[in-house]
């Protein structure tokens, strides 16, 4: 009989089947699994004091990317080619 990802490790199945979390352990599974319901319950944009680096953003070579959770947060795709974007657009070159 095989158990369930949300009973054995606390994340919602529908969240499971949409990620790709063969090499992440159970603990990263939760933890990515609040952030995303989290961020999706959040009802307006949200503000440069709200930024958390690692979370919401990374810095490469002294720039910020917004990760795929700040997008989402966000609320909206911007249509500007982010390379996390959650809403799927990309810009054909």
């Amino acid at each position: 009989m095989t158990q369930s990802l949300e009973s054995s490790a606390g994340i919602s199945d529908d969240f499971a089947e949409e990620a790709y979390f063969n090499a992440i352990c159970t603990p990263c599974i939760q933890e990515l699994d609040y952030l995303v319901q989290r961020a999706s319950t959040m009802t307006s944009e949200i503000s440069g004091d709200d930024l958390v680096e690692g979370v919401h953003y990374y810095l490469e070579n002294g720039l910020m990317v917004f990760t795929e959770l700040y997008h989402l947060a966000k609320g909206y795709c911007c249509k500007s080619g982010c390379r996390h974007c959650a809403y799927g657009y990309k810009i054909e070159i």
